[in-house]
């Protein structure tokens, strides 16, 4: 027997595109925000503290005061729960993983796409126009998927007999 409660969806559970667009720039913000350093975790190098040759080099020990705090756990936590929502979209449609990957992509410090329309487009070999369509639509097949548990569950306990 299906647990039908008396909730019947509102508007406020469905999600929207506007708010699934927000939602992939704040995960894309927090893995721009994340410290990565080197190739691998230990990194090139050796124990010994650096020493600077010249004037540049003592520029670029100083401590950095743009540099972004590293996002707290539930940040990430949050980050890796909205980068699942990318699987929505059908493996037939990879490339709108793609665009819709590299476009939520958020600098942390300037609060602006890392990666314009034209250089998706660039980089996929496409058009910029093309490339905004294909951004939307990836982000309606994501906001369909989303929803789709919720309407479902609003059908069983609709057609439910008690």
């Amino acid at each position: 027997m299906p647990d039908c409660t008396p909730h019947v969806p509102e508007i406020a559970d469905l999600y929207d595109a506007e708010l699934v667009m927000a939602r992939l720039a704040d995960a894309g913000r927090t893995l721009m925000a994340l410290w990565v350093r080197g190739v691998r975790p230990a990194g090139y190098g050796s124990g010994m503290p650096e020493y600077g040759h010249d004037v540049e080099d003592l520029r670029d020990q100083m401590p950095d005061l743009d540099k972004v705090d590293q996002p707290a756990s539930r940040e990430v936590t949050e980050m890796d729960r909205v980068l699942e929502w990318v699987r929505l979209i059908p493996d037939t449609k990879v490339h709108w993983r793609r665009v819709v990957g590299l476009r939520m992509l958020v600098n942390p410090r300037t609060d602006r796409p890392v990666m314009s329309w034209k250089r998706i487009a660039t980089e996929l070999r496409s058009e910029p126009k093309m490339v905004e369509n294909v951004w939307y639509a990836g982000v309606d097949l994501i906001v369909v998927g989303l929803n789709q548990p919720i309407i479902r569950q609003a059908r069983i306990c609709a057609n439910a007999s008690f």
